[in-house]
């Protein structure tokens, strides 16, 4: 008999297809309008593969990058670039279309999972994966490796929830060859293996011979690739130790929090506890039910409990591994709202299955409408992560179309493009893309000579110089170099212990008889452009230089060192002496004194105290708070002029900050014995709900298409309806 009307779940069905094509369409339209193709930080190390400059290509694939090995995603995204050109875009439109497609295979799992029946809370898939409080992952086309082990974890939940035995050979190749890949696709990849192998092994069990011996050899693989990875491993040295078991259970909540998207960070506490709620409700009700289970669903809703207890300790490897950061730099960055999202999938997933029929759908609908809440929240800190992108981008391609030269935008750009690549590396990289004709780097001008050697002659026409400084009350000092305007010569060429910082050259000179020396090849039939950074036992610190010579013949350069009393760069030999900062900012609850003397030099490590780190080459203390004032005592040399500024980066009360705010300062007052440095905030500290606010009409636009691709999912559905 004909059927009166549509299935009963066909609206629910309905309504969770527009809401995916809906969150596709605004993805694709913020690509289309609001992306540029100006490559960022880790997008630089492509460009020599992209433009087939990389003699030893399948080593740089095996590279390791931070924590990272990431063969296969740069593999698929060095790919996918020279198809398109060398358009970083295309890497963009890989990642929305990897999200958009792990979306649909999770929402279409679900349903098979539950005999072919959706519900209207299943939207909370596209709603956790594509709004654009993901736009750091979306929209920069290096995330792409992070956002495939992403997607090969819920695939392999995808595979589960259809056939969690894996006795087709479909199944178990994709289960299979998904976790082969898992260690090819960096930390986030790598840590997956043991749940992913652990689930093939307990599958092998069970299956024919020919299953059970590819599924045992890809677990075996992947366990061989997972050993292989640590081979030459160096641990990143720019990540602070961790700060003990409390720091790093607060950064893991912090981490599960931002599963509600990057919103969070406003709101730790409250996100923070709604996660672990939301997280413990579907674990605590799997373990409770899945005995009650019927028979050929007992294994699914066990494999999701052991996919729930991988995400769960997901978490807590990443409080550990960041909190060092996170206690450094205050911030998770946005991006990691992705990482953290699926274990709220999953979780939901346990509860619509083992949960009792009554209450089947109260998380669920729970985390959908707080989904559905914070989407315009999350947009509004997803566009501001943009606003930085787009800034320095249209700075980049203005300097383009006024042709300049790589050195130049190197020079002006370079902290933007890539704040720790070599200078030389940077402009080569443009001049790759130049001569591969890859748009918009025609635009940029030839450099004179536009070679590794700074823009001389070639690197074979060398000359030695040799540098001495006496005279100096310091006891350290270190060579602040460049040829050519400052610029660093070729790293060969570069003595021990040099480092780039901002694009200059800083090596660390010798003590000889009195002095200090130094000696370097520089390129000969140009200029040397150098000074001294100076420090002194007392903690004091200076500068004493911009001079500049022609490098036509070898010489020997000997300076001594001049005091001129009462200029910053002068250096202070006086004894230390406490001081006191004070900071009124009544909006804050946590606030830490961003500071150093005589042009931002650092004091003695005997005078810091316990307070006092080193993070970017500045002293940095935490303040104590006395009612609305933050106070930190300091010890520095009488008569040194003090550089500093504020950040805040906690909200009184239960919200905190989106991110840090900075305060800055223009004047340095000269230090002496029991001075109080006063001081009041002026910031204007954002306020997301009024930003979103403005946006309403964006909201407005989003809810109409939703309506309309309901009504039209809805309509066809109905017409192919049995009869």
């Amino acid at each position: 008999m004909p059927q009166s009307g549509p299935a009963p779940d066909r609206k629910a069905l309905a309504f969770v297809s527009a809401v995916w094509l809906t969150m596709v369409v605004i993805a694709f339209w913020a690509l289309s309008h609001a992306t540029r193709n100006v490559p960022l930080t880790e997008d630089w190390l492509l460009v020599p593969g992209i433009t087939g400059n990389d003699p030893h290509f399948w080593q740089t694939l095996w590279a390791q990058n931070n924590e990272h090995r990431v063969p296969f995603p740069r593999l698929v995204l060095t790919a996918v670039l020279r198809l398109a050109g060398g358009n970083f875009r295309a890497g963009m439109a890989l990642n929305v279309l990897s999200l958009a497609a792990a979306a649909a295979l999770l929402m279409v799992a679900v349903r098979k999972a539950r005999q072919g029946r959706t519900i209207v809370s299943d939207a909370i898939v596209p709603l956790a994966l594509l709004h654009l409080g993901n736009w750091e992952n979306l929209f920069w086309a290096w995330q792409a490796t992070q956002v495939i082990p992403t997607v090969l974890v819920i695939l392999l939940i995808c595979v589960g929830l259809v056939q969690p035995n894996l006795s087709a050979w479909r199944s178990a190749l994709t289960a299979g060859i998904a976790t082969v890949l898992l260690p090819l696709c960096g930390a986030n990849g790598l840590f997956f293996v043991p749940f992913a192998a652990g689930w093939l092994l307990w599958a092998a069990l069970g299956q024919r011979a020919g299953i059970r011996v590819v599924l045992a050899s890809c677990a075996g693989l992947a366990g061989a690739l997972s050993v292989a990875y640590f081979i030459g491993y160096q641990r990143p040295d720019w990540l602070p130790p961790n700060p003990g078991i409390g720091a790093s259970i607060i950064a893991a909540g912090q981490f599960v929090a931002l599963g509600w998207g990057p919103t969070a960070r406003s709101a730790w506490i409250l996100a923070g506890t709604a996660g672990v709620a939301v997280i413990a409700a579907g674990g605590v009700m799997g373990l409770l039910r899945v005995r009650t289970l019927d028979k050929a669903d007992r294994p699914r809703a066990g494999l999701l409990l052991w996919w729930l207890a991988g995400l769960g300790c997901f978490a807590l490897a990443m409080g550990w591994g960041r909190a060092g950061a996170i206690a450094t730099y205050q911030l998770w960055p946005t991006r990691y709202s992705l990482f953290s999202a699926p274990a709220l999938l999953v979780s939901c997933c346990l509860w619509t299955f083992c949960a009792p029929a009554a209450i089947r759908s109260l998380v669920p609908n729970l985390v959908f409408v707080l989904m559905a809440i914070l989407l315009p929240l999350n947009a509004v800190h997803g566009t501001w992560w943009n606003g930085f992108y787009q800034q320095g981008a249209i700075e980049v391609l203005a300097d383009l179309r006024a042709h300049r030269g790589a050195r130049e935008i190197t020079q002006r750009h370079g902290e933007f493009l890539h704040h720790s690549l070599d200078p030389l590396d940077l402009a080569d990289d443009m001049r790759m893309l130049k001569t591969a004709g890859l748009w918009p780097w025609p635009l940029m001008a030839d450099d004179p000579g536009d070679r590794r050697d700074g823009g001389g002659r070639a690197p074979g026409e060398l000359t030695s110089i040799e540098f001495r400084y006496s005279n100096s009350p310091a006891d350290r000092v270190e060579l602040v170099w460049g040829v050519n305007g400052w610029w660093p010569v070729p790293s060969g060429l570069r003595p021990k212990g040099t480092t780039i910082e901002k694009g200059l050259m800083r090596t660390p000179m010798d003590r000889v008889n009195g002095a200090f020396a130094l000696r370097a090849q520089v390129p000969k039939g140009g200029s040397l452009e150098y000074g001294f950074a100076l420090g002194a036992a007392n903690g004091s610190a200076g500068w004493e230089g911009n001079f500049s010579i022609r490098t036509d013949s070898a010489t020997t350069i000997e300076r001594s060192a001049t005091q001129i009393a009462g200029r910053p760069d002068s250096v202070a030999v006086e004894a230390a002496v406490p001081a006191t900062v004070r900071y009124r900012a009544p909006f804050a609850s946590a606030v830490v004194l961003v500071w150093g003397v005589n042009g931002w030099g650092t004091v003695a490590e005997a005078l810091r105290g316990g307070e006092t780190v080193i993070v970017d080459r500045v002293m940095e203390t935490r303040m104590r708070r006395e009612g609305d004032v933050f106070v930190a005592s300091i010890e520095a040399p009488a008569g040194a002029k003090l550089d500093y500024g504020f950040r805040s980066t906690e909200r009184r009360g239960i919200l905190d900050f989106i991110s840090p705010q900075w305060d800055a300062f223009d004047d340095h007052p000269i230090i002496t014995a029991g001075r109080v440095v006063e001081a009041t905030s002026a910031l204007q500290v954002r306020n997301e709900l009024q930003e979103a606010r403005h946006g309403w009409r964006y909201l407005a636009a989003s809810l109409g298409l939703v309506g309309i691709a309901w009504a039209a999912c809805y309509g066809v559905l109905d017409r192919r309806r049995p009869a």
